[in-house]
């Protein structure tokens, strides 16, 4: 069955709803789940006592004492199967009437004339007793039964029985014994069931397990009872209902009509089997199983046993049936008893709803070492953790050693978009005795969104050597993960099933959603969809590859060898970058596609003399093998193919060549090392014993640095004042070549390099050999040899393929070059032996001038002599003086100067070989030139990376204000709009100009709080501390933030003394403000302040009037402070106030004591006031008093 993976937890069944609500249910059981045996449930079987008793009809019977199964063999074919089980517990038969169970045959579809039944389909037509077989090995019971069709058939019937499984398997062969060929066979088997003791069950119907079973409302006492026919054979047709329906079916309508009744009924199952043809001698095979399972609601069924073998993956399909009316959630396991690896196809978890059941799939990998025959146990297990249920069941894998195999077992479709399809294929390739197959896919075939497309196996028989193959499509619809098994039913000549696993996913597919999926073969490629994939990119076919090369199900990168026109090729395997030249015909681009290098009209042209390029067999461009012979300098492979005759080391009469490459080279200020000429080239063959590379021009010996990556045995050094980097070590022209190539310039100095040209000279050779005024190389030879010994030595010396002969001297600069590499005397090419005092050069190429006689160059006259042609010499004082006769050769002191001696002179240490100049000497070219330019930030152009002349970049300078600009950074202000540097402002939110901080200081505003500062004026607050603008404080010494005054008025810091600054009369200590200047106090300001107790009174002030703040006494005109209050004078204040003379008298008040104040004698009581005070009474006052 196909499954979406849903994020609900049945990503991997397809759950099947069945029938309506049980109207009761026995209560779940939370207990341990009870299990079926007898020796589990103490229960002792004995046949004849307390079981097999009672058996009806006119048969037979032999018996297998098994445990959980005993089961009762009939002669005629009638089976019956008593079971043990756990509660109550008893040992109860599980067909009707003990053995209302049968078998059924139709010969030639409804003819009831080739009908054949056993005793529980009725008496007409019995099958015949034959012969009836037990046996007991080990565990194993094995019964068959012979029976006869009349004179029609043969049918062979064999029950084995495992002692501890829960099924047991039952297997007809009917064999045509007759001359007639049979059409439309049909098997029927089944009965009435009895299930769990109970006459009353539900039926289901299980198409993976192609099963039908039943159960009963006891879970405490059985679980299910199912019938099913082996993968290889399964049931053509099924029932699962009321038994009498399923009897009339198989016995008179002779079909079952593949329906099941999952409501209570006295319930029975029947399966029916079907063949086209029956041939005389031909037999018929099926397998099928019957099966029961511990007694719970959960239950899970078990597929047939299965073959399979060492090293394959082999998937079986279990079910769980959710026997409850109430939805449950069970955890999965499955496990091998042999510890093979077993895999969940889906989650470990699912959900299935009541009355419903849902397919697990499990892979089981069979070891590549397992043992044949062995068998292993694969037991699928299914708990309720939230009621402590769990039922389970196992299936049994026999390992064997097929002679034939099945590749692959499992098909991935990976990923396809909706509406996509892909292909796989499945092959069995036969290597024995023939094998048969029946119908692909039954019982387990394939649902949506798989199909098999292509069946060539089904209902054939592969011979040796043989092979059928199986398309199965997957049909992208509706997006998630699925997957599905179907099996490849094999009867002969073994009897088994193989399930073939497929898995793919949908997803809304596009070429960009960054996952392989739809039609594609990999991530948003292939599949004829997408464009092709590169290389390592998933693919199926040829097409999903843009290299167009599909192996192993993996695009492969190009190559030159894997058949296809592909990369950068212009023909199959031929042309482009990287694979050879093309053959004549070929496709082609350009000419470098063609082995002829001629590509003309798209196609490969075959080689000619005159087409301009190098092909066929010419070493040159149209010259050499079959064309006219090559110029000095072309290729050459053979003398013929050069005009001089002369092919040394496949060039013509070329040697050794170094040329420079043309493209520009520069070098950056402040940059990394550049490689002077990365594609220098140095022609020739043998090897060369040094080089050297010279800044020629441009040297600035306090900056340029020259260095290279020595390799291959070659050293190197670098003379700064010179400006040479000199290579010395013996290695091939190739290793020179890459040596040449990694020499490397930098200008170390880094801020301010001299800009412009840089002249740099390539050499060849060791630098003390080559003379480049001639353009030959030079060599001390050591050894004591006369004159001629030296001479033919010379001659046979070779250097770069320069001939070498005795040194013949022209110049002063030539003699002083050889002269530096004298290491004692040593012969020259010089003799007067062909005419005394006639000196010549009779070597090199100056000895073949004059007829080849030798250059004439010096007259001897006696001791010494004169030029002759103004020729060169360089003979000492006195010489040659041919002293003691026969001085007819000359040679070097060791100083370079010229001297004559004998022949065999033993004085002479050694010769000097000169190379270079001779007719046929290759032609070599031992230097070249080439420019490097330094670019830098004081050039006056616009390189680098500036933004503008000079300026801007990483590493120049930054650019003026007006100057061209990228980014912020490349200007001085840092300020960039419009590709041009701005002149700094005071609101472009970036330091700079004069500002201290961003758009403040300088010439802009004061900075703020927190801001940078250099000096107190940089701030708002007048305060700088620590280079940090600060928050104005009333102790800083500052008039700043919202004071009026030096750290005083505001809102924040006392009031201001007299003279401060103010804004308003509070700013001050005197509350008077005036012209924005605190004053001091007056008598008349109207402001209480100085030392008045109120306004404008008391203190230096005048006393104040009644009802006006006091602090004292003598702050009140009345001299009466009270509560803070001048009082208006009374007469009981016992103060002398208003009017008053004295305290409270006097005045307004009644008249005064003797002695107090008085104004007039009114005042005093004695009425006598003298001299301000009241006196006492005399007689002598005139005053009646007293």
């Amino acid at each position: 069955m196909s499954t979406p993976a849903l994020t609900v937890k049945i990503p991997l069944t397809l759950v099947i709803a069945l029938a309506s609500l049980w109207a009761a249910l026995a209560p779940l059981d939370a207990r341990a789940n009870p299990t079926l045996g007898c020796a589990a449930n103490n229960l002792v079987p004995v046949y004849g006592s307390n079981w097999g008793t009672g058996l009806v009809g006119d048969e037979t019977y032999v018996h297998i004492d098994g445990d959980p199964l005993l089961i009762a063999v009939g002669s005629r074919g009638s089976v019956a199967v008593w079971i043990c089980q756990p509660s109550p517990k008893n040992i109860q038969y599980q067909y009707y009437g003990m053995n209302a169970w049968g078998t059924n045959i139709w010969l030639n579809g409804t003819d009831t004339a080739q009908h054949y039944v056993t005793n529980y389909y009725g008496s007409t037509n019995r099958l015949t007793a034959g012969s009836q077989t037990i046996t007991h090995v080990g565990a194993l019971w094995t019964v068959t039964t012979v029976m006869g069709l009349a004179s029609a058939a043969q049918l062979k019937q064999v029950i084995t029985y495992q002692d501890g499984s829960y099924n047991y398997k039952i297997r007809w062969e009917l064999a045509n014994t007759s001359a007639t060929t049979y059409s439309d066979v049909r098997l029927f088997h089944g009965g009435d069931t009895y299930f769990g003791g109970d006459d009353s069950a539900r039926s289901w119907w299980n198409p993976s397990q192609n099963m039908v079973y039943v159960n009963n409302s006891q879970f405490l006492t059985s679980g299910i009872m199912g019938f099913y026919g082996a993968p290889a054979t399964p049931a053509t047709h099924y029932f699962s209902g009321h038994y009498s329906t399923g009897r009339s079916l198989a016995m008179s309508t002779a079909r079952l009509n593949d329906t099941n009744n999952s409501s209570y009924v006295d319930a029975g199952y029947q399966l029916e089997w079907d063949r086209a043809t029956l041939a005389p001698g031909a037999t018929w095979i099926i397998e099928a199983f019957e099966a029961w399972t511990d007694p719970t609601y959960v239950q899970v069924l078990a597929p047939a046993d299965q073959l399979s073998p060492p090293g394959a993956t082999t998937s079986l399909s279990f079910g769980v049936h959710n026997l409850d009316t109430s939805s449950h959630t069970f955890t999965l396991s499955a496990a091998s008893d042999l510890g093979w690896t077993t895999t969940l196809a889906g989650d470990a978890e699912i959900t299935v709803p009541g009355l419903s059941q849902a397919n697990v799939d499990v892979q089981i990998a069979i070891p590549a070492g397992a043992t044949i025959d062995s068998v292993g146990k694969v037991t699928v297990t299914a708990i309720d953790e939230s009621v402590g249920s769990r039922g389970s069941a196992f299936s049994s894998v026999r390992v064997f050693q097929p002679n034939y195999t099945i590749s692959p077992t499992s098909l991935d479709f990976g990923s396809l978009g909706s509406g996509q399809a892909a292909t796989r294929t499945v092959t069995l390739t036969n290597s024995g005795s023939a094998v048969q197959i029946s119908t692909v896919g039954s019982p387990n075939g394939l649902t949506a969104p798989f199909s098999v497309v292509s069946d060539g196996c089904s209902n054939r028989s592969i011979a040796n050597g043989g092979s059928c193959t199986i398309t199965v499509q997957m049909t992208a619809s509706g997006d998630g993960a699925f997957n599905d098994v179907f099996n490849i039913p094999i009867t002969a000549p073994v009897v088994t099933s193989v399930n073939i696993a497929t898995l793919g996913e949908v997803v809304s597919a596009s070429c960009t959603d960054g996952a392989s999926n739809g039609a594609e073969t990999g991530v948003d490629c292939g599949g004829g969809t997408c464009d092709p994939c590169a290389t390592g990119g998933a693919c199926a076919f040829g097409s999903d590859c843009a290299s167009g090369v599909c192996t192993g199900g993996t695009c492969r990168a190009p190559t030159c060898s894997d058949g296809v026109s592909n990369g950068d090729e212009t023909g199959p395997d031929c042309g482009g970058p990287s694979c050879g030249p093309c053959a004549d015909g070929a496709a082609c681009s350009v000419a470098a596609d063609c082995l002829s290098g001629v590509c003309g009209a798209g196609m490969c042209q075959a080689p000619s003399c005159s087409d301009g390029v190098t092909n066929g067999d010419e070493p040159d461009t149209d010259c050499g093998g079959p064309c006219g012979a090559c110029d000095d300098g072309a290729d050459c492979v053979v003398n013929a193919d050069c005009s001089s005759g002369s092919c040394i080391n496949g060039v013509c009469a070329v040697a050794l060549t170094v040329t420079t490459s043309d493209d520009a080279r520069v070098y950056e200020q402040a940059g990394a090392p550049v490689v002077v000429d990365p594609a220098i080239t140095v022609l020739g063959a043998g090897t060369i014993d040094g080089a050297r590379v010279m800044i020629s021009a441009g040297l600035r010996p306090s900056e340029d640095v020259l260095a290279f990556s020595a390799q291959s045995g070659i050293t190197g050094s670098y003379d700064p004042t010179l400006g040479i980097l000199t290579l010395t070590g013996t290695a091939t022209v190739a290793a020179y070549e890459a040596a040449l190539r990694s020499v490397t310039y930098r200008d170390q100095d880094t801020t301010h390099p001299t800009a412009g040209d840089r002249t740099f000279t390539f050499s060849l050779g060791q630098s003390g050999l080559y003379l480049e005024a001639t353009g030959h190389f030079y060599e001390f030879v050591t050894g004591r040899v006369t004159w001629h010994a030296a001479r033919d030595a010379a001659t046979a010396r070779k250097y770069f393929g320069l001939k070498g002969y005795l040194a013949t001297i022209t110049s002063a600069t030539e003699n002083g070059f050889v002269a530096s590499k004298l290491q004692g005397q040593g012969w020259m090419g010089a003799s007067d032996a062909g005419s005394e005092n006639t000196w010549r050069w009779v070597t090199g190429p100056e000895g073949l001038e004059d007829g080849g006689q030798g250059r004439y160059f010096f007259l001897q006259s006696g001791g010494g002599g004169s030029a002759v042609g103004g020729y060169y010499n360089g003979w000492a004082s006195g010489e040659p003086n041919n002293w003691g006769g026969d001085e007819d050769y000359a040679h070097f002191y060791v100083d370079g100067r010229w001297n004559d001696y004998k022949e065999n002179n033993f004085s002479i240490q050694g010769y000097v070989v000169e190379y270079g100049g001779l007719a046929g000497d290759p032609l070599v070219k031992l230097s070249d030139a080439r420019v490097l330019t330094v670019h830098s930030c004081f050039d006056g152009a616009l390189n680098l990376d500036e933004s503008d002349v000079d300026c801007g970049g990483a590493v120049c300078a930054a650019c003026g204000d007006g100057r061209a600009c990228e980014a912020a950074g490349d200007c001085t202000s840092f300020v960039c709009a419009g590709g041009v540097c701005q002149a700094p402002r005071c609101d472009d939110g970036v330091k700079n100009g004069a500002e201290i901080d961003v758009d403040c200081g300088g010439a802009c505003d004061a900075c703020g709080d927190g801001a940078a500062c250099g000096a107190a004026s940089h701030c708002q607050s007048g305060v700088c501390a620590g280079g940090v603008c600060q928050v104005p404080t009333c102790s800083d010494a500052v008039r700043n933030g919202f004071e009026s005054g030096v750290d005083c008025g505001g809102p924040s810091c006392g009031r201001c003394a007299d003279g401060g600054g103010c804004a308003v009369a509070g700013d001050c200590q005197s509350a008077v403000c005036a012209g924005g200047v605190c004053q001091v106090p007056t008598c008349d300001d109207g402001v209480k302040n100085g030392l008045e107790s109120d306004v404008d009174c008391a203190g230096s002030c005048a006393t104040c009037g009644a009802g006006h703040t006091c602090g004292a006494n003598r702050d009140c005109a009345s001299r009466v402070c009270a509560d803070g209050v001048c009082q208006a004078p009374s007469c009981t204040d016992d103060t002398q106030n208003g009017g008053e003379t004295g305290p409270d008298c006097g005045g307004p008040c009644g008249p005064c004591w003797d002695g107090s104040g008085c104004a007039v004698a009114s005042d005093c009581r004695s009425g006598v006031c003298t001299g301000g005070i009241c006196r006492a009474p005399l007689c002598t006052d005139g005053v009646k008093n007293g």
